[in-house]
């Protein structure tokens, strides 16, 4: 059961994820534009257009995307618990720095553009507590441990 809710979790990680590593990469012109999309504008709030500092972020993005995806198709603990703490060491300085500029967004924007990150975080938090929680049998390695099965 353990190991559905951690999937569930790496999915809703995944998602998250793919707009933010995919955009900036392809178009990252229209990403600073554009985000999040529907006439709002959340990047082009926060200064000049930079492609180098837009494509960095997308690459960072995409590189969590595809440990992710590696965790939730390997689904060891070891690995389950690497994603979760990259994720929230990424959501931690994210969240705060938006937090400290909240000024910036319009007051229907103040929530949606912060709801993310902070979920973000828990939603890793989560993962390591339940990925920690998962016994290893004393005869395997980690690396083979698939999380919520015995050897």
């Amino acid at each position: 059961m353990t190991d559905r809710w951690i999937r569930v979790l790496l999915a809703f990680q995944a998602v998250g994820l793919v707009a933010v590593a995919v955009w900036p990469l392809v178009d990252p012109q229209g990403f600073y534009d554009n985000f999040p999309g529907g006439g709002r504008h959340w990047i082009d709030i926060n200064g000049p257009y930079n492609e180098h500092f837009i494509t960095d972020f997308g690459a960072l993005n995409a590189a969590l995307l595809v440990v992710v995806i590696f965790a939730f198709w390997k689904l060891t603990p070891s690995l389950v618990q690497a994603s979760a703490v990259a994720l929230m060491v990424y959501a931690v300085p994210h969240l705060i720095y938006h937090l400290n500029n909240i000024d910036v967004y319009e007051s229907s924007d103040k929530v949606p553009a912060v709801a993310p990150l902070a979920l973000q975080f828990v939603a890793a938090a989560v993962m390591l507590w339940l990925s920690s929680r998962t016994r290893l049998s004393r005869s395997s390695h980690d690396q083979t441990q698939v999380l919520g099965q015995k050897s």
